[in-house]
């Protein structure tokens, strides 16, 4: 599987009519880490603060380098279809995602 060589996309996930996020809305740059919450085998989750609206994210990011090596590129697009379907209070909700060259990003 070759990278896209974009500088940056975004997916958007609907959950409800107030938090429809316009397409291409996020950018990296739009948000500040304020914490480091833990970390997996593929990436890191951080708490982050956008810019753009002040709302706080669990900001999941993975290596795209990783997971192409370790052969994982279909579990992290399987994690990313369940979250977008499920709309249960016991499982984390994903709001958006977005990539950079190196980088895929969960917004949650």
């Amino acid at each position: 599987m070759q990278v896209p060589k974009s500088k940056s996309t975004c997916t958007i996930i609907e959950k409800s009519a107030e938090e429809i996020i316009e397409h291409s809305s996020f950018k990296y740059k739009d948000f500040t880490l304020i914490q480091h919450l833990g970390e997996g085998s593929f990436g890191q989750v951080f708490l982050a603060e956008c810019a753009k609206n002040k709302k706080l994210y669990a900001l999941k990011v993975f290596q795209k380098k990783k997971i192409i090596l370790s052969k994982q590129t279909k579990f992290v697009i399987a994690e990313v279809n369940i979250l977008k379907q499920v709309n249960n209070p016991f499982i984390i909700s994903l709001y958006f995602t977005f990539q950079t060259p190196n980088y895929i990003y969960l917004g949650l």
